[in-house]
């Protein structure tokens, strides 16, 4: 029922692209499907465990926009709950990377 409401919204508000603006449309397309297909062969080429901690800097690098293109402020709680989530990252990575160690560094490991 919801999306229906909103295609009536849609054909009462809706405004198309400008001409002027498809030539950003096109280099955001190709931009944002050159960083899917990146993203697709990192997880091709390492395990997730190694690749998914530096998704979480796309929290720093965002906020960091935001306060320095579009003046937000960050607030106390924001920046924790950034920190405890990048931490949480970095943190299983070194964990991942302990545990490839002390396999690697076993007796019991074939070199």
């Amino acid at each position: 029922a919801g999306e229906g409401a909103i295609g009536v919204v849609l054909a009462v508000v809706w405004v198309g692209i400008a001409r002027a603006d498809w030539g950003w449309m096109a280099g955001l397309a190709v931009v944002g499907a050159l960083g899917h297909f990146t993203l697709i062969k990192a997880y091709a080429l390492a395990q997730a465990s190694t690749i998914q901690p530096f998704a979480y800097f796309q929290l720093v690098f965002a906020s960091i926009i935001g306060v320095v293109v579009f003046h937000e402020t960050m607030q106390v709680p924001v920046i924790l709950g950034a920190a405890i989530v990048v931490g949480a990252g970095i943190f299983t990575l070194w964990r991942e990377k302990q545990a490839a160690r002390k396999i690697s560094l076993s007796p019991d490991s074939k070199l």
